[in-house]
């Protein structure tokens, strides 16, 4: 049954490791929501100077502006998250990375997106390139919202594939919605009741990377909690970067544990703050 969305409060969690001047376009886009979030908590696997800085600009510019950070030990975006979630004060929790642009109605269709029992997650990274978003002010282009659409891409970033989807929705994008849909959880573009979360013990800071955020919709799922994809009505621009700390091994452990869990009770994470 759908909620009343002006009743409904919201955190935004922006996972960071390091590139600050990523972060600051992502809390530009943040800004220009047209639907503000209620709290907007930057958890930081590092303890850096530069983050701190880039949030000062931002702290009278975006509402109940939390940094928490954590000394570095190896790959610990689980940990930080668990961290941001047990500091959390609202409804809705609305995962993202500090690498990822939002259309100014994001937060706005989440919102109204949300159900009792369910999670919601927006489509996969459209990708802005390294070598352009690297060396190009991207400022302009989100405050007046013109990246977020095929004309930009087409000039700028030689970018084809997908631009379709930054599209204002249409009937199209509700059936591609539907014929889409997938159960999972993404965890750069979900939104996920704090109390469900809170439940399933949030993320098992026993995964090292890699499907880490699936589990979670997985052990969710265990608790009677369904995903909704909204892959077309929630589409996201992704700051493109290599991936050195990527460990091929790790992830296809991760991918073999969650295939044992899928089919399981399993709920609680292996290793958790919130547990």
């Amino acid at each position: 049954m759908p909620l009343n969305p002006t009743r409904l409060t919201i955190c935004v969690i922006i996972a960071v490791y390091k590139k600050p001047r990523e972060l600051q376009f992502v809390l530009e886009s943040l800004e220009m929501q047209s639907r503000l979030p209620d709290e907007v908590i930057v958890t930081e696997d590092d303890v850096s100077t530069d983050i701190p800085a880039i949030l000062a600009q931002f702290q009278t510019r975006l509402p109940k502006l939390t940094h928490l950070s954590q000394v570095n030990q190896g790959f610990g975006k689980c940990r930080a998250l668990n961290h941001a979630i047990k500091h959390s004060k609202q409804d809705l929790l609305l995962f993202t990375d500090g690498d990822c642009l939002f259309r100014s109605d994001f937060i706005e269709t989440h919102l109204h997106l949300a159900r009792e029992k369910q999670f919601v997650t927006g489509g996969g990274h459209i990708n802005i390139h390294q070598d352009f978003h690297s060396s190009t002010n991207l400022t302009p282009a989100i405050q007046n919202q013109t990246i977020f659409s095929d004309t930009y891409f087409k000039l700028n970033t030689c970018g084809v594939i997908k631009l379709w989807r930054l599209k204002p929705p249409t009937g199209l994008k509700k059936i591609l919605n539907w014929v889409t849909r997938r159960n999972a959880l993404n965890g750069c573009n979900a939104c996920v009741w704090r109390s469900d979360v809170i439940r399933a013990g949030g993320f098992d800071e026993a995964m090292g990377y890699g499907a880490e955020d699936l589990n979670l919709g997985i052990r969710l799922n265990n608790l009677g909690v369904i995903g909704r994809s909204y892959r077309y009505s929630l589409p996201h621009l992704h700051l493109d970067h290599a991936r050195s700390y990527k460990n091929q091994a790790q992830v296809n452990n991760n991918v073999t544990f969650n295939r044992s869990i899928k089919h399981s009770s399993t709920v609680l994470p292996r290793k958790s703050v919130l547990l």
